[in-house]
């Protein structure tokens, strides 16, 4: 069975900040700086949390700004 615990998860943070930081970035290298076993176990992670591809997601949620954090 698949646990969704918080070492699980990391990943997919970590994944989904990549992805907020830089959209154009190749999803194969956010896979491996991410620690997934490939392209296709980051896409399928994803999904399980967001509901989303990395691909959908980049399509509908708006980029992440960090222009109010440096206040």
């Amino acid at each position: 069975h698949y646990s969704q615990g918080i070492y699980s998860y990391y990943p997919y943070a970590r994944a989904l900040s990549m992805l907020q930081q830089d959209a154009t970035i190749p999803f194969v290298q956010v896979a491996y700086e991410c620690g997934f076993s490939d392209q296709s176990h980051m896409i399928k992670e994803f999904k399980l949390f967001s509901g989303y591809t990395p691909a959908e997601y980049l399509s509908v949620c708006a980029p992440y700004s960090d222009y109010f954090s440096e206040l």
